[in-house]
């Protein structure tokens, strides 16, 4: 989902009713979400969060579910051990 996506699904007036516990995890994507959106989402929907950024870059990076409420403000976290897909060697 995006952004705004979230959004508006918090915003409903009646969102509270709705039982999400079948929620394992969901995906934000297109552009960051902002810090207060993505405790409300957590807190909210009660399942894992992952966001991913620099999808049309060909360039993949992602926040972990681990990591999303310990950083925020944060839109992603660095590749510990980076392998190139096509030869499987390290850059």
């Amino acid at each position: 989902m995006v952004p705004v996506q979230f959004q508006r699904l918090l915003e409903l007036p009646d969102f509270d009713r709705y039982d999400t516990g079948s929620l394992r995890s969901l995906m934000c994507c297109g552009s960051p979400l902002v810090p207060t959106l993505k405790a409300e989402a957590i807190r909210r929907l009660g399942c894992e969060l992952i966001e991913l950024y620099g999808l049309t870059e060909g360039v993949i990076t992602t926040l972990a579910p681990e990591d999303v409420e310990r950083k925020l403000a944060s839109v992603a976290s660095r590749c510990r051990a980076p392998t190139c897909a096509s030869s499987g060697r390290r850059p």
